[in-house]
């Protein structure tokens, strides 16, 4: 039987395999093409076929009876079938809750010890017959099943056993080996960087802020130093420029003029 068809197992709402008598139980395949059979005096019959009700996917039995106790499996149309699920309906005052469904090893599995009449009872769980520790409160937990914890569960109330019944334990599916390729093997991606963590961002934001105001402030000082700079070097030349311009100036080449004694003219005499 392939992994499909046992996965493919009829659905049990509320998931369990015992049930008291007058309680309500719905049946139903994942296929909605699919419907369920029930084995019944040697011989299967679909639902609604002298058992149950069919209401759309779900076959429905409203109030059960110790005779809607048997095997059960979903079918279709072409007649595959899948695995059947074993129901039981019990006058006793003890069922032990527990999956319909097979599980994958590694899995968590509940095992709930029920009474119908006094729940406060202290319960013991058998595997094969064999006393389990713990769950005395009535709820054993196996944690991570493994193929070994496949077997026939029993729970006990009061003095009075459940029925048993079966946990499927499946192996871990093996993953199928990547085909080998010839594309370049892939680019690991550089780290990024680490970024600041986000209770630092309303420090340093305000920090910057203030620094960032005091370089331009001093920008300011310096660019208005050397702007009165600039009009203080312009007054003085023009001061200076001003004063040369009021001098009278002196002639470099000037020479002294002295003034000479008139000659007296001398008198011609006449020759004799």
């Amino acid at each position: 039987m392939t992994r499909r068809l046992l996965l493919c197992r009829v659905r049990v709402s509320p998931d369990q395999s015992q049930f008291f008598r007058g309680e309500r139980l719905n049946l139903r395949c994942v296929d909605s093409t699919w419907k369920v059979w029930k084995m019944g005096a040697g011989i299967w019959r679909c639902c609604g076929d002298k058992w149950g009700a069919q209401s759309g996917p779900h076959c429905v039995l409203k109030i059960l009876e110790t005779k809607d106790s048997g095997q059960y499996r979903c079918q279709s149309k072409d007649n595959e079938t899948s695995e059947t699920s074993s129901i039981t309906v019990t006058d006793k005052a003890v069922i032990l809750q527990m999956t319909t469904l097979p599980v994958t090893s590694g899995q968590k599995v509940d095992l709930i010890c029920r009474h119908h009449f006094d729940p406060g009872t202290t319960a013991r769980f058998y595997r094969n017959t064999v006393a389990l520790s713990g769950g005395s409160a009535g709820t054993l937990t196996l944690q991570r099943v493994a193929l070994s914890d496949t077997g026939q569960y029993q729970c006990e109330m009061g003095g009075v056993r459940s029925e048993s019944a079966h946990l499927q334990v499946l192996a871990v599916p093996s993953t199928p080996a990547a085909p080998p390729s010839s594309a370049p093997p892939p680019v690991t991606p550089k780290p990024s960087p680490a970024s600041l963590p986000w209770f630092v961002i309303p420090v340093v934001i305000p920090v910057v802020g203030v620094v960032l105001l005091i370089v331009l402030v001093m920008l300011v000082v310096v660019l208005v130093r050397r702007c009165r700079c600039r009009c203080r070097c312009k007054k003085t030349k023009g001061s200076k420029a001003k004063r040369r311009k009021g001098r009278t100036p002196r002639p470099q080449n000037q020479k002294t003029t002295e003034y000479s004694k008139p000659h007296k003219k001398k008198k011609r005499t006449a020759p004799n």
